[in-house]
Order: C-alpha cells, then sequence, then structure tokens
C-alpha cells in the first residue's frame, strides 16, 4: 500500500514538472538603458547574475545588457530552466565550461559583444534551435561542432569571412541572416545558395556588396527575403522567379535606373504581403512603379519612402488589403483615389509636394496619418477616422480644425502641430475640453 502511496506520489511530481516545463517563458530584462529609473543610481555595466533569477521555477527567456566580466558567471548553469539567452552590449570574453549544462536551451543570441572563445562543452547543446554569433565566437566554433546542432533552424552571423560547408548537413536550417560581412560569401560560387531548404534569408548592411548573383534564383522556398542597407546597384532576373516569397525587403541601396524597369516583373511575386524599397537618402532612384504592382492582392505593407516617387499607379486602388502605406519624403503632387483600402491602418505622406489629398472617408480602421510638411490646407473626411490614434499635421498651411470635426476624434492619443498652429489653434480651442486624453506635441522646426 505504502509502495502505491509513493507510486502515485512520484506520478504527480512527474505531471506537475511537466507543466512547469511546458508553461510560458518568464521574460527577464537586465539593464536594458530605456527600462532604468531616472531617479535611481544604477551601475552602467552589471557583473552578476541576480539572486532571483534562480528562484524562478518557470522556463526562462534572458535578456543582458551591457555585462562587463572577463568570464561570464558559471553559476548560469543552475539555472536549469533557460530557455533562451540573448546578450548584447557586453563585454564578456569566454563562457564557462558550465555553459554546457544548459540542455533545455534553445535560444542563444549575442550581438556586439567581446566573446573571443566558446567552451568545448558547447556541443552539448544540442536543442539549440537558434544560434546567434560575432566572428570571434565563430573562429572559436569547429565546423564540427556547428554540424553536431543538428536541431538548429536559425543562424545569425556577424562580421563573418566565410561560411563553413557543414551548414549544408542541417537538415532544419531554415534561416540565415549575415551582416556586416566578406561579400565573398555572397558570389555564385558561395554554398549559401546551395542552402536550397532555406525558408528566410537576410543579407544586410554591407557597402561592399553592389551585387547578388543569379544563383540567388536556386533558393525556391524562400519566403523572407531581406537585401536593405547594402551597395546594390541592380537586382538578379532570378529574384522574379521566388515566387513564394511573401516579404521583400530592398531598402537603402544605391539602385540604378534600370530597377525602374526591373520592377515590371513585380507582378510575378503573387503571394508578397510586405513589400518595401527607397531610402531616406533619395538613393534608390525608383521614381515611378509599374501598374503591374496592383496585381499583388495579398500586400499588406507598402513602403515607398524616399524612392524619389512623383506619382503613383492607379492600380494601387486594387491593393485591398493593404494595411500600411508609406509614401514620405517623396516628390508626389497627387494620389490616385484610396477609398477603395479600406483595411488602411497606416498612411505616411510626410515631406511631399501635394496640396490635396483625396478625400479618406472610407478609410475607418485608419489608426495613423501624416501629412506633415505639405502645402494642404485641409484633410476631406477627417470626420470619419474616429480610430485614429496619431495624426501629424506640422508644416501644413491647415490653419484651423473644425471643432466639430475634433470631438469625433475620440481616440487621437497625439497630435503633431508646429509652432505657428500652436498659436492658432490656441486662441481657438480649449484642448484639455476637446481632447482630453491626447498629448499635443509642437515640432519646432521642419525636418
Amino acid at each position: 500500500m505504502l509502495t502505491k502511496k509513493y507510486t502515485v506520489a512520484f506520478i504527480l511530481f512527474v505531471i506537475l514538472i511537466s507543466l512547469l516545463d511546458s508553461c510560458s517563458p518568464t521574460k527577464v530584462v537586465l539593464n536594458k538603458e530605456e527600462d532604468k529609473d531616472e531617479d535611481l543610481e544604477l551601475p552602467e555595466y552589471i557583473t552578476e547574475l541576480p539572486d532571483y533569477l534562480f528562484k524562478i521555477r518557470k522556463p526562462i527567456e534572458l535578456y543582458i545588457y551591457k555585462m562587463k566580466i572577463d568570464t561570464f558567471p558559471a553559476k548560469i548553469s543552475r539555472l536549469k530552466n533557460l530557455r533562451s539567452l540573448f546578450l548584447r552590449d557586453s563585454e564578456i570574453s569566454y563562457l564557462p565550461e558550465s555553459f554546457g549544462q544548459l540542455k533545455k536551451m534553445k535560444s542563444l543570441i549575442f550581438l556586439d559583444s567581446d566573446l573571443k572563445k566558446m567552451p568545448q562543452s558547447f556541443n552539448k547543446l544540442k536543442g539549440l534551435e537558434q544560434l546567434g554569433l560575432c566572428v570571434f565566437c565563430l573562429d572559436s566554433l569547429s565546423s564540427a561542432t556547428i554540424c553536431e546542432l543538428k536541431n538548429l533552424k536559425e543562424l545569425y552571423l556577424e562580421a563573418i569571412e566565410t561560411l563553413p560547408t557543414c551548414l549544408l548537413e542541417l537538415p532544419k536550417l531554415k534561416k540565415i541572416g549575415v551582416r556586416g560581412f566578406n561579400v565573398a560569401i555572397t558570389t555564385s560560387q558561395s554554398i549559401l545558395w546551395q542552402l536550397t531548404n532555406l525558408e528566410d534569408l537576410s543579407i544586410h548592411h554591407e557597402t561592399n556588396l553592389e551585387q547578388i548573383p543569379e544563383e540567388l534564383g536556386q533558393l525556391q522556398k524562400l519566403k523572407r527575403l531581406n537585401l536593405m542597407g547594402n551597395n546594390l546597384k541592380k537586382l538578379p532576373k532570378s529574384l522574379w522567379t521566388l515566387t513564394n516569397l511573401e516579404i521583400l525587403y530592398l531598402q537603402d541601396n544605391r539602385f540604378d535606373s534600370s530597377v525602374t524597369v526591373a520592377l515590371e516583373n513585380i507582378n510575378k511575386l503573387k503571394n508578397l504581403k510586405d513589400f518595401r524599397i527607397g531610402a531616406f537618402d533619395k538613393s534608390n532612384s525608383i521614381v515611378s512603379l509599374p501598374e503591374s504592382i496592383g496585381e499583388l492582392v495579398d500586400l499588406e505593407i507598402l513602403e515607398l519612402t524616399g524612392a524619389e516617387l512623383t506619382s503613383l499607379p492607379q492600380s494601387i486602388s486594387s491593393l485591398k488589403k493593404l494595411k500600411r502605406l508609406y509614401l514620405g519624403y517623396n516628390e508626389l503632387t497627387i494620389l490616385p483615389d484610396l477609398s477603395s483600402l479600406k483595411k488602411l491602418e497606416e498612411l505616411s505622406l510626410y515631406d511631399n509636394e501635394m496640396t490635396v489629398i483625396p478625400d479618406l472617408s472610407n478609410l475607418t480602421k485608419l489608426e495613423y496619418l501624416s501629412i506633415s510638411n505639405n502645402p494642404i490646407d485641409s484633410i476631406p473626411g477627417l470626420e470619419h477616422l474616429k480610430k485614429l490614434k496619431s495624426l501629424n499635421i506640422a508644416w501644413t498651411k491647415i490653419d484651423t480644425i473644425p471643432r466639430s470635426t475634433l470631438k469625433k476624434l475620440k481616440s487621437l492619443e497625439k497630435l503633431s502641430i508646429d509652432t505657428h498652429q500652436k498659436y492658432d489653434f490656441k486662441k481657438e480651442y480649449n484642448w484639455e475640453e476637446l481632447l482630453p486624453n491626447c498629448e499635443i506635441r509642437v515640432v519646432s522646426e521642419k525636418y
């Protein structure tokens, strides 16, 4: 009888541990700048792990910012329930051998850190699914060690010179991101283009990268492609064969005039939901969009900031699933009819040359609207935007908004105006009465 009681108790204990193990992880953030209390004097760097961490029984996601210590505390091995470790802006050179005891860890990301060597026990982290490392870390990891991480799904590399060939031996690898790399890893001979199971590829922020080879087309399973922040002049023709793409980022490159012609093929990417191209320094020279963009009927986000556009195709009105449309910092003088974009939640039109905008009455889901730095004197249909949370009209010709309209904007949380409008509006309105829950932000100068 006693044995039976112990058996039941053991089973209940196992069930309890299993439940704790499967519950949502507790997120712990240490020393992040914006989380600091201004009234407290906190050290710029931390050197130890707080004791309360070791009392948490649930799975833990640990984010550490600015830790300064030669070797990471060995007692990290006591966090048997650690699932994720994110380390950034830290001065840590080594990890202890006890690190290999964290066998339940699934995610390990070290960004902007000084790590010079990984422990030999690293290959015991068989359950690792996500890994992010700098070149120093990678230099201390043999290809054989990486090949042992058979469950690896995502890999992020900074300042990398070469890609280990053993990546071809990781059957679950679906996502790779490289930043600040030797452009040799993107040549036509690179093993990168042999990773045909990839669904997500980021090759970004490398100013020496001027072209992507046609071998890109071998990655037919790609759903997300991020090429932003490079120095690309042209787009490979094989890009338009990646018909499974849902997300395409091309911002902040140096495209020449050929890209305008190349974009005629955009309609081949039928599954595209998020498309971003443009540059804040107007270096992408898009000039115009093809009418074929209207065939991307699943598109939800279209970002064209700084693309030097002078007009938009009428087919924009066919993008009925569009939720975010960013057209700021262009040379637009007029917009096509937007009344069919009834799912639109964000519309950015700042810094153009528009004197009028179309009636927005139908955009009843709109939450964010910016028309700043345009010679516009009114917003047709503003009174119907009852879900609007943020409105920026600074440095326009709008001198006043009817009191009856403002009363209807009950969801408004932020209104941005310029110094001249502040004077005019102050005479006209009692802000606390009209917009009691709204922050009035005064923009002192054009940007």
